[in-house]
């Protein structure tokens, strides 16, 4: 996957991942700390927030595979 730089629809897109990517990791990282301090509270709240983390940041990973096989791969043939 490559970005467009020229496509703002593929910026936005992968401005989105860089966030949601930046999200999860920080959420994981609280949450192995959590678990290294033994508190059950801050890792059943920290899991829940890693695992809506990670749904984000595959769905746009999803977003991002589908706007360049849909709008780039017309693109492409078109400038063939």
């Amino acid at each position: 996957m490559l970005r467009d730089q020229k496509c703002d629809e593929c910026q936005r897109l992968w401005q989105e991942y860089a966030r949601t990517t930046t999200d999860h990791i920080r959420l994981d990282s609280k949450l192995r700390i959590a678990a290294l301090s033994h508190d059950p509270e801050a890792i059943q709240v920290l899991t829940r927030q890693v695992e809506g983390a990670e749904e984000q940041r595959e769905w746009t990973r999803e977003a991002i595979r589908k706007h360049e096989a849909s709008g780039h791969a017309i693109q492409d043939a078109a400038a063939d």
